[in-house]
């Protein structure tokens, strides 16, 4: 068999992994790390918080994250929006580039975007009607 016929193959049995990037987990290999579900074990990078002004409808949103993985979609739905929100336990784009969004499930209200930092607070701004808005971020980059 030729090189071409099992590369071919593989392409279609596969897909064309060589610009893939799936989830890598937030532990190093290169020292012993307690996994997140351990109980007792809070770190408060493994969460983001928020200020939500009142009378905001919770549950009529959902916190999106940029993620690195490139098998599926840009964005991760980590749930329904809450003042704290757990982040999945991979690597998430670095500091400046990746994103962190809430966005809502009825399109005629307003969705909030800003920079993800890992243990960070995020101040919703009160705001009407629908649009694209800007979170205030505080914490430590």
């Amino acid at each position: 068999m030729s090189n071409d016929y099992l590369r071919a193959r593989n392409n279609y049995l596969y897909g064309d992994n060589r610009d893939r990037q799936l989830d890598t987990l937030y532990s190093s290999s290169h020292f012993y790390d307690v996994p997140p579900d351990i109980r007792g074990r809070i770190m408060a990078d493994d969460f983001v918080f928020f200020n939500i002004p009142k009378g905001m409808p919770k549950n009529s949103y959902q916190v999106v994250v940029e993620g690195l993985n490139t098998a599926s979609d840009t964005y991760r739905s980590t749930g329904t929006l809450a003042e704290t929100v757990r982040l999945p336990f991979v690597h998430l784009p670095s500091i400046g580039t990746g994103k962190i969004g809430v966005i809502p499930n009825n399109p005629n209200l307003p969705s909030f975007w800003g920079q993800l930092v890992r243990g960070n607070t995020y101040s919703i701004p009160d705001v009407k009607g629908n649009g694209s808005y800007a979170m205030k971020r505080t914490g430590v980059v």
